[in-house]
């Protein structure tokens, strides 16, 4: 890919936007790596942002085959795997996100803090291991309640209110909340 179709697909949101920025902004640097929440400004005090971050590879695909989809290795695999999906498209949106406010305090003269990276969401296989067993103890039991994701996903949007984060913030990906920061709408 181009640097020009890198910008194509940043403009236009269409695409593989994580490698596009990637390809646009280039590769990570040691001040600005993934996960971190620096600033990205090197040395000799000029801004260069920050990497994307790691994209996770789902290792389990749909299956048609009733010997392979009537299995719980297959649906733990295969939730697993939505999971990874999730945080790989959060993940990118909260990139773009950042990029975009890059771009906006670039051109604004670069005034102020330049912004810092956002918190990636993350998925822990050893934890969606407990939440899995713990899961299918509920499904034993008869109560079939599914334990809170945040066993596993860090930094995950909270579902809980219909936002990511607390409503009014400008924390990334947050949706416009018209009565203010913490406030319910």
């Amino acid at each position: 890919m181009t640097r020009e179709q890198a910008r194509v697909i940043l403009a236009t949101g269409q695409g593989d936007v994580v490698t596009a920025n990637q390809v646009y902004y280039g590769a990570q640097t040691a001040s600005g790596a993934a996960g971190s929440n620096g600033s990205g400004a090197g040395a000799s005090g000029s801004f260069s942002p920050g990497g994307a971050p790691a994209v996770y590879t789902p290792g389990q695909a749909a299956s048609t085959d009733s010997s392979v989809y009537s299995t719980a290795s297959y649906m733990k695999a295969l939730l697993y795997s939505g999971y990874q999906r999730q945080a790989n498209d959060e993940n990118a949106r909260r990139y773009q996100n950042y990029n975009t406010e890059v771009q906006n305090w670039e051109g604004s003269g670069s005034v102020g803090a330049a912004p810092a990276l956002p918190k990636y969401e993350a998925v822990d296989q050893a934890a969606f291991d407990k939440w899995w067993t713990q899961y299918q103890g509920n499904i034993a039991s008869g109560s079939g309640s599914a334990p809170d994701v945040s066993m596993f996903l860090t930094n995950a949007p909270n579902y809980g209110n219909g936002y990511y984060g607390t409503p009014g913030t400008s924390q990334f990906g947050t949706l416009y909340n018209p009565t203010g920061p913490g406030q319910s709408a």
